[in-house]
């Protein structure tokens, strides 16, 4: 009885130890399966995102046709994902769903034995759940698709439209690979601890099956890992695309308050940090110039119902500037719900430029000539007037009332050929007669002219070293010039005024409005005010000629300033507004060359 007891408890547990080797088998046919399966679907995906990519870019009718063509393997694995989920151990649904497609049909015996082991399981429902939501961004993608597909058959590829198409495109493809990659993640923790429960359960069984378990486990991680491998490599590719793109594509939520996306061209063109920027996302607003700042704030209310096109201009951290155009429009979910804000912003600095460049050379010329021409017609007509007044007073009595009017009219035609000097200077006309001379004597010497030159209230600083070399320059044209500067920055009545004069030497060209002086030695006046920001002014504005009645609104300093710039020019200088090493003021940067026993090459 007991032998035969002992029999009974030998089969049963020689049965039990089968059962839990077949059920071991079982499970892994099933797994294997189901990372055949989930291999497949990344393999499909990757490559319809390649042919769509491409169709967006050619407009390939057969880049399509395999675009839809890769898509069918996941599309037919969709409804049996949900069947699981929703239905979990309800074999006989899973099979209705398989059984609905010809790609899934052979997989029902072992995908029915792996719903009635795992499906209950959390890191079951974790796994499924996870490839599911990589499925609904695929579905995202594939409307998208459409979406392109309309636009490249209406606008043709390579459509502002298909650009910002591809870029959705783009976040879209990026989102469901970092979703894909939890999947695999939680696919690899699930296979390594059953890997490891099957190989303890077939060690207590037989160390052969063990061996055999264990091996097999092997295969599908192996396969796991090559599948892994293949969607990495995709995703490198996805960077690599993203890297290039010269724009940049932003993506935040509706409220602004986390920004979900920026590619990498925002460090190229903002240079600054993108991780500072996901950080704080209110900053992006801080780099925009204080100019524009307010209209930029009332425009990002348009964001929303997709009106936001904006163009402002940013200030770098190393001082430079640039224009930006800034363009955003709202994403809606699948049910039309706004959900968050997508926008490209692309730098047009050299589009502006070039803009501004036209407008104002063409401006510049015609008044340039305009001014050659009126000047020389005025001087032409007060050279007659200036000779008969002074013929005229030679023939009447010097204390008589016409001789009083005769003189007033010669006062007049005085300050009248001033004008003409002024507008022939403008034109670069002017007749100019250098000599070498030593700056830091002359401005000595014109310390009251100059200060003269300045409201009533503004005080004046002049600091010169001694012992400079000389300068090859017209001195009374030269005065004129730095008395022009000095009017202009005291125009808007700062507390003081100054003049800085040193000598420097450079060995790359210097820029100036204008162009550049070669490189040599120069003695370098710098005259500024101790106002907030320095001279105000921009530079383009500042020494483009103006009109007569514009010059007399400003009190003839501004219509005086590009005269200054002509002299300094035809003495082989130029002029700059900057702002000086070691300070926050901008103020004007005066070079003229070192006299080195020849005149300077005038530029």
């Amino acid at each position: 009885m007991r032998l035969a007891a002992g029999y009974l408890i030998l089969v049963v547990a020689v049965a039990c130890m089968l059962g839990v080797t077949l059920v071991g088998m079982q499970a892994q046919g099933a797994v294997r399966v189901l990372l055949q399966s989930e291999s497949r679907w990344s393999v499909d995906v990757r490559d319809a995102m390649i042919h769509l990519q491409t169709f967006s870019q050619t407009g390939d009718p057969q880049e399509w046709r395999e675009f839809e063509s890769s898509l069918t393997y996941p599309r037919a694995v969709r409804r049996p994902l949900e069947v699981v989920l929703e239905f979990p151990g309800d074999a006989d649904r899973l099979e209705d769903a398989l059984s609905a497609d010809p790609l899934t049909s052979g997989n029902i015996p072992a995908l029915r034995r792996f719903t009635q082991l795992f499906a209950g399981r959390d890191q079951t429902r974790e796994a499924l759940g996870l490839w599911l939501e990589a499925d609904r961004q695929l579905q995202r993608i594939e409307g998208v698709a459409a979406e392109i597909r309309q636009s490249v058959d209406t606008a043709g590829p390579g459509s502002p439209e298909s650009e910002a198409l591809r870029e959705e495109l783009d976040r879209l493809h990026h989102a469901l690979m970092e979703v894909d990659t939890r999947f695999g993640d939680v696919i690899t923790i699930w296979v390594t601890g059953l890997e490891r429960s099957v190989r303890i359960a077939l060690v207590a069984s037989s160390l052969v099956l063990a061996i055999l378990g264990t091996l097999l486990m092997w295969v599908a991680g192996s396969r796991l890992r090559r599948s892994r491998a293949a969607v990495e490599e995709s995703e490198e590719r996805f960077r690599q695309v993203t890297e290039a793109i010269r724009e940049v594509f932003w993506l935040t939520d509706l409220d602004k308050s986390r920004m979900l996306y920026v590619s990498p061209g925002y460090e190229r063109i903002w240079k600054r940090s993108r991780k500072e920027l996901m950080a704080d996302p209110s900053s992006w607003l801080d780099p925009v110039c204080l100019e524009d700042r307010q209209r930029v704030e009332a425009a990002v209310e348009g964001q929303v119902r997709g009106e936001y096109d904006v163009e402002y201009r940013i200030d770098l951290p190393d001082g430079g500037r640039r224009w930006i155009r800034d363009r955003a429009f709202p994403v809606r979910d699948r049910k039309g719900r706004i959900t968050r804000l997508a926008g490209i912003a692309e730098d047009v600095t050299h589009e502006k430029e070039m803009e501004r460049e036209l407008l104002q050379s063409g401006r510049v010329r015609a008044m340039a000539q305009l001014s050659g021409v009126v000047g020389h017609e005025l001087n032409n007509l007060l050279t007659v007037v200036q000779s008969h007044a002074q013929l005229a007073l030679a023939d009447v009595d010097a204390e008589s009332p016409v001789a009083e009017d005769l003189r007033a009219v010669t006062e007049a035609a005085d300050g009248a050929a001033e004008l003409a000097r002024k507008l022939l200077s403008i034109s670069r006309q002017q007749l100019l007669v250098p000599r070498p001379i030593h700056l830091e004597r002359l401005l000595g010497e014109s310390r009251e002219m100059i200060r003269a030159a300045l409201p009533e209230g503004v005080h004046f600083s002049l600091e010169t070293p001694v012992d400079l070399p000389p300068v090859h320059v017209d001195p009374g044209y030269l005065r004129e010039a730095i008395s022009a500067f000095v009017a202009y920055s005291g125009s808007d009545r700062p507390d003081v005024v100054w003049i800085e004069l040193d000598r420097t030497e450079s060995g790359d060209p210097v820029p100036v409005h204008g162009g550049t002086l070669p490189p040599g030695e120069f003695l370098r006046l710098v005259v500024g005010n101790n106002s907030e920001g320095g001279v105000r002014g921009e530079p383009d504005e500042l020494f483009a000629p103006m009109g007569v009645q514009e010059a007399v609104s400003e009190g003839l300093v501004a219509f005086g300033l590009p005269a200054a710039q002509g002299i300094l020019e035809q003495s082989g200088g130029g002029v700059q507004l900057a702002t000086e090493a070691g300070s926050s003021r901008a103020c004007f940067l005066i070079y003229l060359p070192v006299w080195g026993g020849r005149p300077p090459r005038a530029p």
